[in-house]
């Protein structure tokens, strides 16, 4: 049954019907309280515009997706100081960004929106190391590390010309 009811749940999802899935998951989790039916619930709050939701649920969890979509609730709510904690906990400083590429750069992007610049770079040039999880780079990340533009663009001399003058980081290697 549960696994039924988590298809219907990725299903309502991928039809953009995510009224239908927030209803889904949250009957889920009331049968089956298991965190990674939260994390889904977290997810279906989130594409409903409902990051608010999705922080109450998340809320000390801490396998490393649930710290991600916590670090994104946060940030869409502009809690910038909870959504870097949720990605690199205080207490324990050795742990691993959650969510590979990805939470770099939302932590890049968490560090350029609180005016820490050098850190944001450091981020943004951690997450091409991580690039299988994106098919082209994103502007940000393009923009702030120097790697190469994405396949589609045409004049790639034009592009270096300029890409060089707007770089105010350098990529390090």
């Amino acid at each position: 049954m549960e696994t039924l009811m988590v298809d219907r749940v990725h299903s309502s999802l991928r039809l953009f019907m995510h009224r239908n899935a927030v209803f889904l998951c949250e009957r889920l989790c009331a049968q089956f309280p298991a965190e990674t039916n939260l994390q889904l619930l977290a997810t279906c709050y989130l594409h409903n515009n409902q990051p608010y939701a999705a922080y109450h649920i998340l809320k000390g969890k801490k396998l490393p997706e649930s710290r991600y979509l916590l670090a994104t609730s946060c940030f869409r709510m502009n809690l910038l100081q909870e959504a870097e904690e949720a990605l690199c906990p205080v207490n324990e400083p050795n742990m691993e960004v959650p969510s590979g590429a990805t939470g770099h750069y939302l932590l890049g992007l968490i560090y350029r929106y609180t005016g820490r610049m050098e850190a944001a770079a450091e981020q943004f040039n951690g997450a091409p190391s991580n690039l299988s999880q994106f098919d082209t780079p994103s502007p940000t990340i393009s923009q702030t590390s120097c790697i190469a533009p994405p396949p589609l663009f045409r004049n790639t001399h034009a592009y270096q010309n300029t890409h060089r003058c707007q770089c105010s980081f350098q990529a390090k290697g």
